[in-house]
């Protein structure tokens, strides 16, 4: 299994692939996933893979499903991002003794103060 590794900036992408794949394929994906990339974090850098990198992985998925192109339109993925980020954005994270209150394992005057 060769390896072809790109650089792009500062940024290193490594894609292990069979001897058969064409690799300006691959290349080609490679720089679609930075352009995605580009546009979300506005000029992606190494610190920003590191810091959002449940995002970064979110973008791959929305790209890839099962090795293959899933989506190759810039327009498509950055929409779904941004769906994904108002749907986060709107639903206000629960504590985790209000759920336990929900539950009926805590009373609120377990753990407020009076």
């Amino acid at each position: 299994m060769p390896n072809r590794s790109f650089r792009h900036g500062s940024l290193y992408f490594t894609a292990v692939t069979d001897p058969l794949d064409n690799i300006l394929e691959v290349q080609e994906f490679i720089y679609q996933y930075l352009t995605v990339l580009d546009k979300y974090f506005s000029h992606v850098t190494e610190l920003d893979l590191v810091f959002n990198f449940e995002k970064a992985t979110f973008i791959l998925d929305e790209m890839l499903l099962g090795g293959y192109y899933q989506e190759i339109s810039h327009k498509n993925v950055c929409k779904a991002i941004c769906d994904q980020d108002e749907a986060q954005d709107e639903s206000e994270p629960q504590s985790f003794l209000n759920l336990l209150e929900e539950m009926s394992l805590v009373s609120s005057s377990f753990y407020k103060k009076k």
